[in-house]
């Protein structure tokens, strides 16, 4: 018997979290996070919570990997300060998720496997690695075998490309031949779900680059995934050929290229990458800048660039030549101090060409819509998916995709996953449609429903308590909804700073309340003044014996203000109470 419990990713995007567990094994599939909505307030990211996984840790024999993308392996790190199992991957998704750990100040036992290579996690998992494409290099599906004759294959994200630019598309035979050996379910990839029109290849990508180059006057700003190494390493390569050096500006685009030339992934002459310091001092048309910020995070290099604040102190410094080895002289890592090099600022300007090569996450179409503008009120030419759809495509397969994946591997039973409720319902419909899964086999899951496959069949069975951990974005501590709850209250309503004197020993309020609002509108502080008089009227009610007791004046204070607000404003704002005693 198996059971299949998801932690995450049924029923949102991110949050890629999926458990195996056979007799009294368990094998994780993925650690990912979730990027939080705009509308949450100082929250960095969110993570699974790993609470039921933990109540007994000994059951968990290893995590495997199925790719590098943050939604995939961006909360390993909370996971392995509780719990230390090895970790499974190809090469470069180990290299991204290693560097994830390491900054956190935490060490791993990451065990690199090849595509097609079988090993054994614990004693009942036979699993194996199917190579497959996508926007990051060596993603893969996995195949998992239990000594009960269960067999799955988890898709991890992927597309089909007929031409991959690397060369290395989605092993499709492989899940042929698995089809034909007898798959009891396969849980596929849902981000595609709702496009009818097959994913366009990334070599569309490459040759409206190819197109949008040329044509550039002036300097060329690209912003894309930083873990897109296929299409970064054709920027470069055309950048070179157009007699551009390139600028890195982001962190990760530098962690990334290293890792990338490292494993041989991406060739970069030495002479290509230039320190942002020179870019002012080159001939505009001889500058490509490759930035971070096509989400339009507030930090990103390609946002503080369209406000005029990116400076060199937010820039990795450029690679080290291929003859310099780590660690020696001259070599200069991202993450040290030292190597951060003062420059000017540098600020998009009219003559510029942008190039956005990402979508927007979804919720995040406000803010790169709001970016757009902006770059274009600096006069710069802006290409992104609304205008030049050519200049992004997706990494995931669309509906006749996800029915060649159905079509190869015949399974008995089919889950949906990846994907938020809408995703779910249309590729679980694409599956019957096929008519190539029997309609028992058709399985809807959610986050902590219990799945089992016993004797070929699989049913619900069980519902375990799954939930999300809430990052700060200044550090690693943990808010919990109320937290949450009461940052939307302050960025809605406002807060009032209410400072009240009182001689405690002649029991009389000496002055106050001082009112001082923050986030309240132009009309709402205008209102301070009468809300003091209204509050200070309300207090002198208060008897002459309970004007010792300072908590009960505090909460006193609090009241009034908030009601006096109200009365004036129809708002209740949030009030921070000060009461000074004489």
């Amino acid at each position: 018997m198996v059971r299949v419990i998801p932690l995450g990713g049924l029923g949102e995007f991110g949050l890629n979290a999926m458990v195996l567990e056979h007799g009294d094994e368990r094998l994780l599939i993925d650690a990912g996070l979730m990027f939080p909505s705009p509308l949450t307030p100082g929250i960095g990211v969110v993570v699974p919570d790993w609470t039921w996984l933990l109540e007994e840790p000994e059951k968990l024999k290893g995590v495997v990997l199925t790719h590098g993308h943050e939604d995939h392996v961006g909360a390993l790190p909370s996971l392995l300060e509780r719990l230390q199992v090895p970790v499974y991957g190809t090469p470069f998704t180990l290299g991204v998720a290693r560097g994830r750990v390491d900054v956190a100040g935490l060490a791993g036992d990451f065990r690199s496997v090849d595509a097609r290579e079988e090993f054994l996690v614990g004693t009942g998992f036979r699993v194996e690695l199917i190579r497959v494409m996508h926007s990051i290099p060596e993603a893969t599906a996995i195949s998992v075998r239990t000594p009960d004759g269960t067999s799955l294959v988890h898709t991890g994200d992927l597309k089909l490309d007929d031409d991959p630019v690397d060369g290395l598309g989605t092993d499709l035979r492989r899940f042929e031949e698995l089809g034909e050996e007898g798959v009891t379910c396969l849980l596929s990839d849902s981000t595609g779900a709702e496009q009818e029109r097959p994913t366009p290849p990334e070599r569309e990508v490459e040759r409206t680059f190819a197109e949008l180059f040329p044509r550039a006057k002036g300097r060329l700003i690209v912003s894309m995934f930083a873990s897109n190494v296929h299409r970064l390493k054709f920027t470069l390569e055309l950048a070179a050929t157009l007699g551009r050096k390139v600028v890195l500006a982001g962190r990760s685009l530098q962690r990334n290229i290293d890792l990338a030339r490292e494993l041989g992934l991406i060739d970069v002459p030495s002479h290509l990458i230039v320190p942002a310091e020179d870019a002012p001092s080159l001939p505009a048309h001889q500058v490509l800048i490759l930035a971070t910020g096509s989400q339009a995070e507030p930090r990103s290099a390609l946002v503080q660039m369209a406000m005029g604040t990116w400076l060199a102190r937010s820039t990795p410094p450029p690679i080290p030549a291929a003859d310099v080895e780590p660690g020696a002289p001259g070599h200069a890592h991202a993450g040290d101090p030292e190597a951060l090099i003062p420059l000017p600022t540098l600020t998009i300007q009219a003559g510029d060409t942008v190039i956005l090569s990402a979508r927007a996450i979804p919720g995040n179409e406000r803010l790169v819509g709001a970016l757009i503008d902006r770059l274009l009120e600096r006069g710069a030419t802006v290409y992104y998916g609304g205008s030049y759809p050519g200049v992004h495509v997706s990494g995931h397969g669309s509906q006749p995709h996800q029915r060649r994946i159905i079509e190869a591997v015949r399974p008995r039973h089919f889950v949906p996953i990846h994907g938020e409720l809408r995703h779910l319902h249309r590729h679980l419909q694409l599956a019957r449609e096929t008519g190539l899964v029997p309609e028992p086999g058709l399985l809807l899951a959610r986050d902590g429903d219990v799945l089992e496959f016993q004797n070929g069949t699989g049913r619900h069975v069980a519902q375990i308590p799954t939930g999300r951990v809430l990052k700060d974005r200044w550090g690693d501590g943990q808010l919990d909804d109320a937290a949450v709850a009461e940052r939307e209250k302050l960025a809605e309503l406002g807060i009032i700073v209410a400072a009240l004197v009182v001689d405690v020993a002649g029991q009389r309020i000496v002055s106050g309340p001082h009112l001082e609002g923050r986030g309240l509108s132009r009309e709402e502080a205008l209102f301070l003044p009468d809300v003091a008089v209204d509050a200070r009227q309300t207090l002198e009610t208060v008897t002459r014996a309970l004007l010792g007791d300072v908590a009960f004046v505090r909460e006193e204070l609090t009241r009034a203000v908030r009601r006096a607000m109200k009365q004036r404003t129809g708002k209740r704002s949030a009030v921070l109470p000060i009461v000074v005693r004489l």
